[in-house]
């Protein structure tokens, strides 16, 4: 039988501001967002957070590109 998971609860309307936050103020044209649960939302964060944030530069880098320690 099936067992439920927290990944099977619907989105939250924090993860739903979120994900419309990234898409909406990222320099990156981040994938649509077509999920209904939290498990979904939680993969999309984790796959795009991360560009939303940096963006790219002009030449498709992103922006800490050739950075040396």
């Amino acid at each position: 039988m099936f067992k439920k998971t927290w990944r099977d609860d619907p989105i939250t309307d924090k993860q739903r501001r979120l994900i419309l936050e990234m898409r909406e103020f990222s320099d990156f044209p981040l994938p649509a967002f077509h999920g209904t649960t939290k498990g979904e939302a939680a993969d999309y964060i984790d796959a795009n957070l991360y560009h939303a944030h940096h963006g790219f530069d002009f030449y498709g880098h992103s922006d800490n590109y050739g950075d040396r320690i």
